[in-house]
């Protein structure tokens, strides 16, 4: 179930990419900085393997780049 609904945002993702919508993008940060922040919540209650920062460390860092790129 979860990798039907990853495939139906990564589709979303992709057309959204291809219309470049610039409203669609400040969108994305918040939410993209909050997957860092509850991945290393998961880390630190141990729920979840230490590399699971990796990933959230990778989102993080292009949610900075997106913000940056905006402008703000």
């Amino acid at each position: 179930m979860v990798g039907v609904l990853v495939l139906a945002l990564a589709y979303y993702y992709v057309q959204a990419a291809r219309k470049e919508p610039k409203e669609f993008f400040p969108f994305t940060v918040p939410v993209r900085a909050a997957v860092f922040v509850v991945f290393a919540a998961f880390v630190l209650l141990k729920l979840a393997p230490p590399t699971l920062i990796v990933f959230g460390v990778v989102d993080l860092a292009g949610a900075i780049w997106t913000q940056l790129l905006l402008g703000s």
